[in-house]
């Protein structure tokens, strides 16, 4: 026995389960919007189409071929069937471009043909007919949840929406609401009508500064915290709603949290060019903003544009953190303030000065007992002594920062102590060592630094050179380049004279054509691929 739609009618669910059990040989296919909540009930969720399928649907409906526009089209659409169909539909008088151009009106711009469901009629009715389904209480988590982009964990939805378990489960199992991965979430065409709903609530700004505020709290928190990049990963579209509703309402100091914050997520998974916009955009307002935060903001926007190789706007804007934190009178951010000019200034290959500045740091952080500074900064003053081929000074001060670091499990300080001690030796004919060390730093930088993934794979590939190992260094050297085009970051001085090095020796003993197939191998390869090829290649010489 087939029953659809059974959710206009679901209190006859109990009926059904006397019904089975008079009938011990019937079996029942009910298609419902929600769970029926009875005895032998299997359930079968109906999931969006795959990609491929959304895509040959509209193309099978509109007589077009397929593209990358249509692509995109399905994919904004949630890949949902009927509104695939509908817009199909409208390629009668739009293009797959032109819909996307208007996809902001979604819910009423998909209409169906003369024979459709009433319910069916545009994507609005449709989502309507589980709206008014509801109770109020669940109408208004419902339009509450919409604040949230790219979903939201349990505690943000307690927070922000005021929801409590049983409620949100009942939309979970209504189907407005979806939970994987401990997340809970919308469908883009379900929330955008979600959202109309809580702007007709009148409870809009009240939820946004509910939203605004857990995310600042997250914000808050301290960069060395384990996992917490991952953490601001997954909130990433809520942190960008949070400082985009900051700034339109004024709250600078608030946005400054949020972007300093983001800043970080854009060091650690990219990309920087985004960080940096954010981190822009709240620096052009000082008003109702203390000047420690608005230094923190100025050395953090410092360290974007230096990985970047935007040197002339790094400089400026860490001459004006340094002078920001005199003003400030506070010796952590003076120190931290002259270790970043410091570093731009090493890249633009005033060493001298560099050096200078680096020590002027080192003598404050002591002076302070900020260790983790100390272990930091000993580690640069060994990039400083590679640059300029001092290998001997440079093993002194990344052996003292990679013991510091190790004893107080520092591994961001670790990962720049042992990858510059790795170069080093490798420089001095220490090759198997300098492998073991860049096979260290590579794990770590795995884990926090997809920028120092890039930085270690082309110190490997040198090594693979001085090795004789031309083709794995040629694959190595792809790899780091578009590792560094993807999280907007540029070699250094050091790493560039590296790169340049391994391409040309490579060209010359497999000859360019070789060379070049094997480049572009690298340059394909994910992440997660190159990690994989460099150890597999330290481990057993493959």
């Amino acid at each position: 026995l087939l029953l659809d739609n059974l959710e206009q009618v679901i209190e006859a669910a109990p009926e059904l389960s006397a019904l089975l059990q008079s009938c011990p040989n019937l079996t029942l296919l009910v298609t419902s919007r929600e769970l029926l909540r009875i005895q032998g009930e299997v359930e079968y969720s109906v999931p969006p189409l795959a990609e491929p399928e959304a895509i040959s649907l509209f193309c099978e409906r509109s007589q077009l071929e397929p593209s990358e526009e249509i692509a995109e089209l399905c994919a904004r659409l949630d890949s949902l069937p009927l509104a695939v169909e509908l817009a199909a539909a409208r390629t009668k008088a739009l293009t797959p471009a032109q819909i996307l151009e208007r996809l902001s009106q979604r819910l009423d711009l998909l209409t169906g043909g003369r024979d459709a469901d009433p319910r069916q009629l545009t994507l609005r009715t449709t989502i309507e007919w589980s709206y008014e389904l509801l109770s109020p209480t669940e109408q208004q988590l419902y339009a509450r949840s919409s604040v949230f982009a790219g979903g939201c964990t349990l505690e943000a939805a307690e927070e922000v929406a005021e929801a409590d378990l049983d409620t949100l489960q009942s939309l979970v199992e209504k189907s407005l609401v979806r939970f994987s991965n401990a997340r809970y979430w919308m469908l883009e065409t379900i929330r955008e009508f979600a959202a109309e709903r809580l702007e007709a609530s009148g409870e809009a700004p009240t939820v946004a500064a509910m939203h605004g505020g857990f995310f600042v709290e997250l914000a808050n928190r301290n960069p060395r915290d384990p996992g917490l990049a991952d953490l601001l990963e997954l909130e990433r579209d809520n942190m960008r709603g949070a400082m985009a509703w900051s700034l339109s309402e004024g709250r600078f100091e608030d946005a400054h949290r949020l972007a300093i914050a983001y800043g970080f997520l854009s060091v650690s998974h990219g990309p920087l060019s985004e960080g940096r916009s954010w981190l822009g955009a709240v620096l052009q307002h000082t008003s109702g903003v203390p000047a420690a935060l608005r230094q923190r903001a100025l050395q953090r926007a410092t360290g974007l544009a230096e990985r970047q190789g935007d040197l002339g706007a790094a400089r400026a804007l860490a001459e004006e953190s340094l002078a920001a934190a005199r003003a400030i009178g506070d010796p952590e951010a003076i120190g931290s303030a002259l270790l970043s000019l410091g570093v731009v200034e090493g890249s633009d290959e005033d060493m001298d000065r560099a050096e200078m500045l680096h020590r002027e740091a080192l003598e404050v952080f002591s002076a302070n007992g900020n260790d983790s500074q100390v272990r930091m900064t000993l580690g640069l003053l060994g990039w400083l002594a590679i640059a300029r081929g001092d290998y001997s000074q440079a093993q002194e001060f990344c052996e003292e920062a990679l013991r510091m670091a190790r004893d107080a499990g520092d591994m961001r300080s670790a990962l720049h102590a042992v990858s510059n001690l790795g170069h080093a030796l490798a420089r001095t004919g220490r090759l198997e060592e300098a492998l073991g060390l860049q096979r260290e730093a590579l794990l770590i930088a795995q884990e926090i630094d997809p920028t120092a993934v890039a930085d270690t794979l082309i110190e490997i590939a040198s090594v693979a050179v001085e090795r004789s190992d031309y083709e794995p260094a040629a694959v190595l050297a792809g790899a780091s380049a578009a590792l560094h085009e993807a999280t907007e970051s540029k070699f250094d001085r050091v790493g560039l004279v590296m790169f340049e090095d391994v391409v040309q020796v490579s060209d010359g003993q497999l000859g360019s054509d070789h060379a070049r197939r094997l480049t572009v191998r690298g340059r394909k390869m994910t992440s997660e691929e190159c990690v994989a090829f460099a150890l597999g290649y330290i481990d057993h010489g493959r």
